[in-house]
């Protein structure tokens, strides 16, 4: 309580001093104009103009505001009144246009102070408000700065790790498969040998996705598209997947796909080779898989049909989403990036990938890409 008390009446007597300074000062420069009107009364003889009142007015309302400036005001009018006005030595005013002169001048010296000091504060406000904004500016620079380095940093422990992952993996692949023939088709451990290469398999399919998303993210900032014929990058991929599912015919009417695309034939590449791969995996039971594609008005329409396990109809939006795999795959490997991956390569290069049934199980993907014929 009594630190409380304290503090209080510390405030009460910093308030006096400061009323006390202003009083002073407001005294001071009012005896200055006096001083300086008086002057120029006795040399030029004309005391009508209030220059130096109203100049001293505006610094006052300038420093200490309203209050300050409507009392300096007044005690300007007054004096002025008692030393200038006549009768001399006296706050009587003989002509009325004086004591017009005298309110009027008053008025007139309020309204310029307040909008000085307005325009005193707006400058400082809007000078406040460019240095936050310049603050504020090079922090952002800054951050995006740290994270360009991260984002680099990060690119490049990616490459590296996928680099020295695939070299185990295809040693421990050329392994396998070499004592798979060295055991035969009939020898007990054939499965576990097939398994190993399986899971090889996996595990490298896995990597393409992470270099392939990692491209992406760098293709958006760094693009470095070319012309290619579209339907010579999905024949060749149809006989990439057709030697490596030999037990899948993969069919195709590719006669009416013409024209070129400017994009990058990686990501491309990548596109085409999931969704052939998909229709493949998901489709086990089935023996056939149908490409089909054409142009129509600079669109390009490529269409990848299997007659596998389908997609339920609830999910169709849902397995777009990264990691997220359809409630009906059951133990089929996979990721859940493929898909993902397929539709940010289409809307990159301002296409669309949308999913349908097939006739009369399976899937249909149909993928939109602009080209010049």
């Amino acid at each position: 309580m009594s630190l409380s008390r304290d503090l209080r009446n510390a405030l009460r007597r910093w308030r006096a001093d400061r009323a006390l300074d202003t009083a002073v000062e407001v005294v001071l420069v009012l005896f200055a104009a006096t001083l300086a009107t008086g002057a120029i009364d006795s040399y030029i003889g004309d005391n009508t103009t209030y220059t130096f009142y109203i100049g001293a007015i505006i610094l006052i309302g300038l420093r200490y505001g309203g209050i300050a400036l409507v009392t300096s005001a007044l005690l300007a009018a007054l004096t002025y009144s008692y030393f200038f006005a006549e009768p001399k030595y006296s706050l009587q005013v003989n002509k009325p246009e004086v004591v017009f002169g005298l309110i009027t001048f008053s008025a007139i010296a309020i309204v310029t102070a307040i909008l000085a000091r307005r325009i005193r504060d707006t400058g400082g406000d809007l000078h406040r408000t460019r240095d936050e904004l310049e603050r504020q500016t090079r922090e952002l620079r800054e951050s995006l700065e740290r994270e360009r380095q991260l984002k680099g940093l990060q690119e490049r422990f990616i490459s590296t790790i996928c680099h020295e992952f695939r070299t185990p993996l295809t040693i421990i692949d050329m392994t396998a498969q070499n004592q798979r023939m060295i055991g035969g088709p009939d020898a007990d451990s054939y499965p576990a040998w097939a398994s190993v290469r399986e899971e090889v398999k996996r595990a490298g399919d896995l990597l393409s996705q992470i270099q392939t998303s990692q491209a992406l993210g760098s293709y958006r900032h760094t693009a470095r598209p070319s012309s290619f014929t579209l339907r010579t990058v999905i024949e060749e991929l149809c006989d990439v997947q057709a030697s490596i599912s030999p037990h899948h015919e993969i069919q195709r009417s590719l006669a009416g796909l013409s024209g070129e695309m400017v994009a990058d034939p990686f990501l491309i590449r990548r596109l085409f080779s999931n969704l052939l791969a998909n229709a493949v995996k998901y489709s086990p039971a089935a023996d056939r898989i149908w490409v089909e594609g054409y142009t129509n008005n600079g669109i390009a329409e490529i269409i990848v049909a299997d007659w596998g396990i389908g997609i339920p109809e609830a999910e169709r939006a849902m397995v777009f989403e990264s990691f997220y795999r359809a409630a009906n795959t059951g133990n089929i490997p996979g990721t859940g990036i493929g898909l993902s991956l397929c539709r940010e390569i289409a809307l990159l290069h301002g296409g669309s990938i949308t999913l349908s049934d097939n006739d009369p199980q399976g899937t249909k993907v149909k993928v939109r890409l602009p080209v010049t014929e």
